[in-house]
């Protein structure tokens, strides 16, 4: 079996504290990490009046999607 490898454009919304699990949000086709952009900042605003620890948030265009290369 030949293994692929290729590259993902991550698109970083927040940087965590680097001891909690980052959020990593997944865009659909035919879309791109964009679709996220209202979503994440609300979800940041709610972890942050809630005092949850600080968590980065990711969302990664995908092979073929917005910034990320075709394979």
């Amino acid at each position: 079996m030949t293994l692929q490898t290729f590259q993902l454009n991550n698109n970083v919304y927040r940087d965590g504290d680097g001891k909690s699990a980052p959020l990593v949000l997944v865009h659909a086709f035919p879309v791109d990490h964009r679709m996220w952009d209202d979503c994440a900042a609300e979800i940041i605003r709610q972890a942050d009046a809630a005092g949850l620890p600080r968590f980065a948030v990711w969302a990664p265009d995908m092979p073929g999607a917005g910034d990320g290369p075709i394979p």
